[in-house]
């Protein structure tokens, strides 16, 4: 009878202890250290709507647009932050990084240059960045390696304090506007769920709603994913996402309607060839200012322009280049650039010339000149600079334009608008473009 007794007990004492085991509490520490390599595989396609303001007739235009690519890489964590908003920063040297987008008819191919395959990465209180030490990226290059999730930021998602089996937790606005490379986010309600723990892993799940701004347009994401941690190397191995965008056009900036599928994956290696000791210790990693800009070079490679990352750029069939600054997600101004036709070095336009030009050219929204004066720039350039004050849409405006030209007579004009009452924020932004502007033999 007691033999009895006790085996009738069995299933009271396995409930109770189902019940403890659902009620327990996990603890899941980051167990990134310096040091580590992994080899993280990114494979992201999406498909949407693309969608244009064209500046003539102000109307919207739309096109089917889609996006793949992927990023093999391997990555050697440099540094640890001490809490969850420090540094944390990573070598990396990618063995594939390509892309192909298509717009209506249109298509791309962007690729990372062999050149540049060495990359630096780092994350914390500001933006992600990436750079190459080796020299500054291009806009493809950039492209096609700032993709959602960034794998540095893949063990921010983890709870800061223990958490039982179906307990949620939410994430700071600044890590989502990190994660999703926004410039800031307004609303945000997404938050993760522990599903389920094994002897191996703990899985997760992440769901939710973001509201921001990026390049000073709205933007609405709504986020789902799922990832999994390694409880034996204390780290987030796999994460599988599925975004789905709505982003408005400005004339400014363009937006679109997608939905993107993104996977990444970490494997542990024990070495890198392409990381070996001797790049690590003979490279500077720092994400130093000049590292941080970014060059531009027309196919047919007769000049290049070097600019700091608050600048978007945008090219058009004819060759001419837009430019638009921001600041804290902020559009401050527009700068476009636009080739002239060689001249006869010994014809070039005088000063006088070109301000009675710009006046004409300005008509009813000149009002004044407030500088004009010839200096020689870099590279022995000549260089034009007349500042004009005026209005446009009623609104009081400032204008400022360069004429640069060199020796044997090649030319480009610069124009830079600006609203009046944001003038002064403009500071040193258009002079460094400016002076990094610079021709070049066709044979380079």
């Amino acid at each position: 009878m007691k033999l009895l007794s006790g085996f009738a007990c069995l299933p009271l004492l396995l409930s109770s202890w189902v019940l403890f085991a659902d009620n327990a509490t996990y603890t899941f520490p980051n167990g990134r250290q310096a040091g580590q390599i992994d080899k993280v595989t990114c494979q992201l396609e999406g498909g949407g709507e693309y969608k244009h303001i064209e500046g003539q007739t102000n109307k919207e235009q739309v096109n089917k647009m889609s996006v793949d690519c992927k990023l093999v890489y391997d990555e050697m964590t440099l540094a640890v932050a001490a809490d969850p908003q420090g540094n944390t920063r990573s070598a990396r040297y990618y063995e594939k990084a390509e892309g192909f987008v298509k717009n209506g008819d249109e298509s791309r191919k962007p690729a990372l240059r062999e050149e540049r395959r060495l990359i630096g990465a780092e994350v914390g209180d500001r933006p992600p960045v990436l750079f190459s030490p080796k020299g500054t990226l291009n806009e493809d290059d950039l492209d096609v390696v700032v993709v959602l999730g960034n794998s540095l930021l893949l063990d921010r998602l983890l709870p800061e304090k223990p958490v039982a089996v179906g307990e949620s937790w939410k994430h700071s606005e600044r890590l989502l506007a990190h994660f999703l490379s926004l410039d800031t986010v307004g609303q945000c309600d997404v938050q993760s769920t522990l599903k389920e723990v094994t002897e191996g892993v703990a899985r997760f799940e992440i769901s939710g709603r973001v509201a921001g701004m990026v390049d000073s347009v709205s933007t609405e994401i709504e986020l789902k994913a799922r990832y999994r941690y390694d409880r034996k190397r204390n780290r987030i191995d796999w994460i599988g996402l599925l975004v789905k965008e709505q982003r408005k056009p400005s004339p400014v900036t363009d937006g679109f309607d997608i939905v993107a599928r993104l996977q990444v994956t970490l494997i542990p290696q024990t070495s890198s060839p392409a990381l070996n000791e001797s790049v690590v210790k003979n490279t500077s990693f720092q994400a130093t200012p000049e590292l941080l800009q970014l060059e531009h070079r027309p196919k047919r490679g007769e000049w290049q322009l070097t600019y700091d990352r608050n600048w978007k750029i945008n090219t058009d069939a004819q060759g001419r280049i837009d430019l638009h600054l921001f600041e804290n997600g902020e559009h401050l101004a527009r700068c476009t650039l636009s080739p002239l036709p060689p001249a006869d070095p010994e014809k070039l336009v005088t000063l006088e010339a070109f301000q009675d030009e710009l006046r004409t050219a300005l008509e009813k929204s000149f009002g004044e000149f407030v500088k004009a004066g010839e200096s020689a720039a870099a590279s022995n350039y000549r260089l034009l600079r007349v500042e004009i004050r005026g209005t446009a849409s009623e609104l009081p405006m400032r204008w400022v334009y360069y004429h640069v030209a060199d020796s044997q007579g090649r030319q480009a004009v610069f124009v830079v608008v600006i609203e009046e009452k944001l003038f002064d924020r403009l500071a040193e932004h258009d002079k460094k473009l400016i002076e990094s502007f610079r021709f070049l033999d066709a044979s380079k």
